[in-house]
C-alpha cells in the first residue's frame, strides 16, 4: 500500500484526483501511475485541465523549485524519483512560496513510491490532493471488449464497413473510430 493511502483514507482515483489539484489549490500533490502510457495520458489531461494556465514539465526537485513563483502547473516527472521525493520532503515549505502548483509523478512500486515511506512530512502534506491513475488496458483487453460489445472482432467489423455492408450512421461512425484506434494500436 502507498504511504499516501491507508485503509481509512485511500487515494482518490484518476477522475476525481486531477480535479482536486485545481479545486483544493494544494501546492503539492502526488500522482501514482502504473505504466508509462498512463503517465503520458495523465500529463496530457492535466495540461488540458490547467489551460489557459501554463504547464511546465520538469525532471527534478531543483528544477521544480525554480518554478515556484511562476503562475503554472508544474509536472515533475523525475529522472531520479527517490532523490526527487527526498528533495520535496526536505524542501516542502519552499514549494508554498508562490502560486505554482506541483504534481509529482511516481510509478507504482518504483523507487519514488518506496522513498515516500521515509518522507512522512511530504506524504502527510500532499495526501489531500494526491491520487492514483489506473492501469491502461492492453490492446488485447481492448480487442476483447470491442468483440463483447459489438459481437465481432474489430477486424471483421472494419471489413464489413469497408465493403459497404454497414450503414453510414452516427453510431457506426463512433464504432469506426474505436475500430480504427485498435487497428492503429496493433504492432
Amino acid at each position: 500500500m502507498s504511504p499516501l493511502a491507508d485503509a481509512a483514507s485511500p487515494l482518490a482515483d484518476d477522475t476525481i484526483g486531477p480535479a482536486a489539484v485545481f479545486e483544493l489549490a494544494e501546492p503539492i500533490s502526488i500522482a501514482i501511475f502504473h505504466d508509462p502510457s498512463s503517465r503520458d495520458e495523465l500529463i496530457e489531461r492535466l495540461a488540458a485541465l490547467a489551460s489557459p494556465t501554463a504547464t511546465k514539465l520538469v525532471r527534478s526537485g531543483e528544477e521544480a523549485l525554480a518554478c515556484a513563483r511562476d503562475e503554472a502547473l508544474v509536472l515533475v516527472d523525475p529522472s531520479n524519483p527517490a532523490a526527487t521525493v527526498t528533495f520535496f520532503d526536505r524542501n516542502r515549505d519552499h514549494f508554498t512560496l508562490g502560486p505554482a502548483r506541483f504534481v509529482l509523478l511516481l510509478m507504482r512500486g518504483g523507487s519514488g513510491e518506496r522513498a515516500l515511506q521515509d518522507a512522512t512530512s511530504l506524504s502527510s502534506f500532499a495526501r489531500d490532493a494526491s491520487f492514483e491513475v489506473g492501469r491502461s488496458p492492453s490492446i488485447a483487453e481492448l480487442e476483447k471488449t470491442f468483440e463483447a460489445t459489438h459481437g465481432k472482432s474489430f477486424t471483421d467489423w472494419l471489413a464489413e464497413w469497408r465493403s459497404g455492408a454497414l450503414p453510414d450512421t452516427l453510431e457506426n461512425n463512433h464504432i469506426l473510430s474505436e475500430a480504427l484506434s485498435l487497428e492503429e494500436g496493433r504492432p
